[in-house]
């Protein structure tokens, strides 16, 4: 019998969250997992390694991680399996009935850590960035966009955005800037931003912003 928990899978009456409504509640952590094989923390100390932070590679460049409430702590443990990824962990179109993954389907990692995002920190915060070339600087900030897929609701992806609010991936700029900007960020969520525990009890995301009324 399957133990991946139900709550993870996208209801009957769930919705797609609107970005805006999502950022304009307060109090929301995120988490993100660390697999058991990575070098989760700098030598003894408790700074993240930067290493263990992935922005993803696909036509929009993300963060992945999970919305903290209904979505657990221990709940980063499970995974899907390679030969099952695309039945499960495509994107949720808001309609489609989904189903929990079986046994075989998914697994459960207990080595897993995490790290945490506070995320009134990570929209309050700006990135100035200056161009080598010229001294001139560029302000670039993040935004959260509700991303579930088919086994997992409350996937979130962070995305960063210019000043004139365009997403990093469309700018007409070299794709070796585009790379230096999100290291730079990168770098940044981990000085600043990110936490290794969570020092207040994080907010749960109200149901008349998920439920569809």
């Amino acid at each position: 019998m399957s133990d991946y928990p139900s709550r993870l899978i996208p209801a009957s009456g769930y919705a797609i969250v609107d970005s805006v409504r999502l950022m304009e509640q307060s109090g929301l952590w995120l988490i993100r997992h660390v697999e058991s094989g990575q070098t989760q923390f700098l030598g003894n100390t408790r700074t993240l390694n930067p290493d263990c932070i992935t922005i993803q590679s696909d036509h929009l460049r993300d963060l992945s991680n999970n919305l903290l409430g209904v979505f657990l702590t221990n709940d980063v443990c499970f995974g899907i399996e390679k030969h099952a990824y695309d039945a499960y962990c495509c994107a949720w179109d808001g309609i489609e009935k989904c189903e929990v993954p079986s046994d075989g389907e998914y697994f459960r990692d207990e080595g897993r850590g995490g790290y945490f995002i506070p995320v009134d920190s990570l929209l309050k915060d700006n990135i100035e960035i200056v161009n080598a070339a010229d001294g001139s600087t560029e302000t670039f900030h993040f935004k959260i966009l509700h991303t579930p897929t088919k086994c997992n609701y409350w996937h979130i992806s962070i995305r960063v955005y210019d000043e004139t609010d365009n997403e990093v991936s469309t700018l007409d700029v070299s794709k070796g800037k585009k790379k230096r900007i999100w290291k730079t960020v990168k770098d940044y969520l981990v000085t600043s931003i990110v936490k290794t525990e969570i020092d207040c009890e994080p907010a749960i995301l109200d149901k008349a912003i998920y439920c569809r009324q």
